[in-house]
């Protein structure tokens, strides 16, 4: 086994985002490929966020398959963290030393990178696949120019419940926010807490902010690309956050992606916000609760917008310095055989759904023990996504908005939530304020 696997060291974000501004676009884009490349030994680096021990296994799985097919390319994987893969690039960026491919994080990282002109064109790749999701690949499309692609579909707003927590409580599922709150207050009891969400200055908070904005009825930029926050919706989803907080687990204030989703997956919590990683989760952590959960839409206010988010995480090749970028294509191609991807998608069932049609169809993956077991909840979650917009295009009516990107990659809507929750700020000029520093970022 020739693959590589490192850990990337820390880099911080501050000093890091500073060197944004000298990032250039460079190096032309490869139309296509062939097996007769240069027989000098390659090597392409590869960094993820999507580092769950059966996900190691899998990219480790899938490098050997490639290394034996192109024996004069090498993978070398480097474990990212999702908190900081941002400047850890812009870093390499600076000093030309950037990885080749980079997976996981968020498609808001990918279209901040775009703007730079810092990624790879991969049109091609979505021609020589030829069965990817549409939506997938529309969502990373900005005006013909195919910025990134996606491991698989994440339904992030997948609301789960426990349902013999809400029997004992003698509440029906939550429909609206208000349905919710006192659903909440029900099952919090002693050390059991009502919800799981995160109140931590980090991506998650910022998208369950965008979300709730977007139930309630506002927008952050509208489709004419203004900025539109300040509005009495704004601040109604920050009274609403602020209204069910005594309800989530103590830390919430510090929690992100993994807290979140460990609250519920343990017990701590009765309904929580998350992916399908849930199911795999809650077998490996507490399966004693695996036969008592469900998934369902997120509730949205009385008289509100019926509003979800999911996302296709994302896949990538980065533009410019020593970049292999005919052998990362030859790379990302192998990756979505159908195989191949499948070798992927089963290394977290449920949390990624497959974005190769030929994958989705294959018969190993529907009789999947975990998804055949919760196939309830994967046809919600489903469901979930017909309706649900990505963090680029929330709804049918926005184009792809890259300008989203840095405003989710600033937190000013997590900083909001925390002025409002744990600074007891005034939520009417907290968004005011918010407002304010979302328009400087679109205007630069």
């Amino acid at each position: 086994m020739t693959v590589t696997i490192k850990s990337l060291r820390p880099v911080g974000r501050r000093d890091a985002i500073k060197t944004v501004g000298a990032l250039v676009a460079g190096a032309a884009v490869t139309a296509n490929w062939k097996r007769s490349f240069a027989q000098a030994q390659k090597t392409i680096r590869h960094w993820t966020t999507q580092v769950a021990p059966t996900q190691i296994t899998a990219w480790e799985e899938i490098n050997r398959r490639f290394e034996k097919e192109y024996p004069n390319i090498k993978v070398e994987l480097s474990k990212a963290n999702t908190s900081d893969i941002q400047p850890r690039l812009v870093a390499a960026f600076a000093s030309g030393e950037q990885p080749e491919v980079c997976s996981g994080g968020n498609a808001v990282f990918v279209a901040t990178f775009h703007r730079l002109g810092r990624t790879e064109n991969m049109a091609d790749v979505v021609k020589s696949v030829g069965d990817l999701h549409p939506r997938m690949v529309d969502c990373y499309n900005d005006g013909g120019y195919q910025f990134g692609l996606g491991l698989g579909l994440t339904v992030i707003s997948t609301m789960w419940y426990r349902t013999d927590l809400l029997k004992e409580a003698g509440r029906d599922v939550p429909k609206n926010w208000d349905e919710l709150v006192a659903t909440a207050k029900a099952i919090t009891k002693g050390s059991q807490f009502g919800v799981s969400l995160p109140y931590g200055k980090g991506l998650f908070t910022t998208q369950i902010v965008d979300m709730f904005t977007r139930q309630a009825g506002g927008d952050i930029i509208a489709p004419d690309g203004s900025v539109v926050y300040n509005s009495p919706a704004a601040v109604r989803a920050l009274e609403f956050l602020r209204e069910i907080r005594p309800y989530a687990p103590v830390a919430a204030n510090n929690y992100s992606y993994p807290e979140a989703l460990n609250a519920f997956c343990v017990g701590q919590a009765g309904i929580g916000m998350y992916t399908g990683r849930v199911l795999v989760t809650v077998r490996d952590l507490n399966p004693k609760i695996d036969d008592h959960i469900q998934a369902d839409f997120y509730p949205y206010p009385t008289g509100g917008t019926p509003h979800w988010t999911c996302g296709f995480d994302p896949l990538y090749i980065t533009k410019g310095g020593k970049v292999q970028t005919e052998e990362a294509k030859i790379y990302i191609n192998f990756f979505y055989r159908p195989d191949n991807y499948l070798t992927w998608v089963e290394s977290a069932p449920g949390h990624m759904l497959p974005v190769v049609k030929r994958t989705s169809e294959m018969k190993a993956f529907k009789e999947n023990p975990i998804l055949s077991k919760h196939a309830k909840s994967i046809t919600k979650m489903l469901e979930i996504s017909e309706k649900a917009g990505t963090d680029l295009k929330p709804t049918p009516k926005h184009p792809v908005e890259v300008k989203l990107g840095p405003v989710h990659n600033s937190y000013v809507l997590a900083s909001a939530l925390q002025k409002v929750v744990v600074d007891k700020e005034d939520p009417k000029a907290v968004v005011a304020w918010a407002h304010d520093e979302i328009a400087k970022i679109v205007k630069g």
